[in-house]
């Protein structure tokens, strides 16, 4: 139990501050009894799980918070707030990266592992302006894209798409299947997702996912 609660509190850290801080103090009594009745569904579902059993109840507990959590901010909002604050750091650096105080403040706060002592930036050993202004201009193009707007609980959460991946070394193509058991879990819990969505804004989008295809059924969030 103590492994699936901390695939629990993993996944809440995809959440944005707020929606994490409001769960912890509105849903904490939730997460056990909602773990174990995740264990039981999957126990019981009717399914030759063959090797894979413990790899979907793994995905399943993952996608738990989002099904749980009362409401769910757009994280994208929050993106967009560190995204500022990465241009505004990178900025400083660039205009300042030959500062005496600048020098002093990274010579003072940074250690050469080979001398033990704090590390000199100059113009062969420090911030190439390039770089610099290279992942300033990245950033500000990430800035300037339209936020999207989260209509249902399972928008903008890339975490569920891991399931129907993991679902597809059981039941291979058979969408029809996989839907069925993520609207399934989702109805254990009182949140009805129509098939036809299912199949097409997360079976589909997760099929087409370049991350999910990197790492398989492997969800790189549940990982301690």
């Amino acid at each position: 139990m103590q492994k699936y609660e901390q695939i629990f509190y993993n996944q809440l850290n995809f959440m944005s501050s707020i929606d994490k801080m409001k769960f912890y103090s509105t849903q904490f009594n939730e997460i056990k009894p909602a773990i174990e009745k995740t264990i039981d569904f999957v126990d019981n579902y009717d399914c030759d799980w063959g090797d894979y059993k413990e790899k979907v109840l793994v995905n399943c507990i993952g996608v738990l918070p989002f099904i749980l959590a009362k409401s769910l901010s757009n994280p994208e909002l929050e993106d967009k707030k560190q995204i500022k604050e990465i241009i505004t750091f990178l900025e400083f650096i660039l205009k300042n990266k030959r500062n005496v105080l600048m020098m002093y403040l990274i010579n003072s706060t940074t250690t050469d592992t080979s001398t033990e002592l704090g590390i000199n930036f100059d113009d062969s050993y420090g911030f190439d302006e390039e770089k610099l202004k290279k992942e300033i201009s990245t950033f500000k193009k990430l800035k300037k894209l339209k936020n999207s707007v989260k209509q249902k609980w399972f928008s903008n959460v890339h975490q569920i798409l891991f399931l129907p991946k993991t679902l597809r070394y059981v039941y291979g193509t058979k969408e029809k299947q996989i839907a069925q058991f993520m609207y399934d879990l989702f109805m254990e819990f009182d949140k009805e997702v129509d098939l036809d969505v299912i199949k097409k804004k997360l079976i589909h989008k997760s099929n087409k996912d370049d991350l999910i295809k990197l790492n398989a059924f492997e969800n790189v969030y549940v990982h301690n």
